[in-house]
């Protein structure tokens, strides 16, 4: 098994492989807001079969840039 130069994962049990491989979903927002995201979706992450994590951390944005529009002649 390996993690390739093209960011694919090589093994023969990717099946096996794929329900151990951790998720990371992240969310910036107020405080508040993940504290009620969280209360909404607390009761089904606690009915998962498998463990879960969640952890809530404040956030420093040390740059925020968005996209330019692209310009059609």
């Amino acid at each position: 098994m390996g993690y390739g130069l093209s960011s694919h994962i090589h093994t023969s049990k990717f099946r096996e492989l794929r329900e151990k491989l951790p998720v990371v979903i992240e969310m910036i927002d107020s405080t508040e807001k993940t504290e009620e995201f969280y209360n909404l979706i607390s009761s089904e992450l606690s009915d998962l079969p498998k463990g879960c994590l969640v952890t809530i951390s404040p956030t420093e944005v040390k740059l925020r840039k968005f996209a330019e529009k692209s310009r059609q002649n």
